[in-house]
């Protein structure tokens, strides 16, 4: 399984190589993008069987930054999250710090994806597990968008609520 950074940031060639890590069964999920603009303007989101994922508030807003539309085909927890830091130089320091993007809302959904992967004998393929988080998700219908966009989905992913996909799904 592989995490991407920002969708917006991999160019045509990434795209290509993406494509072909789907083809051979690789399970990839990316941050839709912290620009505030719609996400199928970037390669790696139109690659069907990549996750991709937009961030989300503790309000169920969608946060001024989160890129947005069609191609996002989730959101996760993506503002002020525990991320942990090194300062090796400081030792009484904290080993915390709050991130807010969409690569924190990515991650979120690689670890959920993982575990759930962790029971199986093998891999489902890349587009059955970007069907498994949209199973696994909630449909929020009060999602609040600081951009309008009809096509955004509007589903919340939250780590835990794991159910078993039937394959009548």
């Amino acid at each position: 399984m592989l995490l991407a950074q920002d969708s917006r940031l991999l160019n045509s060639s990434v795209g290509r190589a993406l494509e072909q890590c789907v083809e051979y069964g690789v399970n990839i999920v990316i941050g839709a993008g912290n620009q505030a603009l719609d996400a199928c303007e970037g390669q790696a989101t139109r690659v069907r069987g990549v996750t991709v994922v937009g961030a989300m508030d503790r309000g169920n807003n969608i946060p001024h930054f989160s890129n947005f539309g069609k191609c996002v085909d989730v959101y996760a927890p993506g503002v002020d999250i525990l991320s942990a830091k090194a300062d090796p130089g400081n030792p009484g320091s904290r080993c915390y710090v709050e991130k807010s993007g969409t690569s924190m809302s990515a991650a979120h959904v690689t670890g959920a994806m993982a575990t759930y992967m962790s029971g199986l004998t093998e891999a489902p393929p890349p587009h059955e597990m970007t069907r498994w988080v949209e199973y696994n998700s909630l449909l929020v219908s009060t999602m609040i968008l600081s951009q309008q966009s009809p096509a955004t989905v509007r589903r919340l992913y939250i780590a835990g609520r794991c159910n078993e996909m039937s394959s009548q799904s």
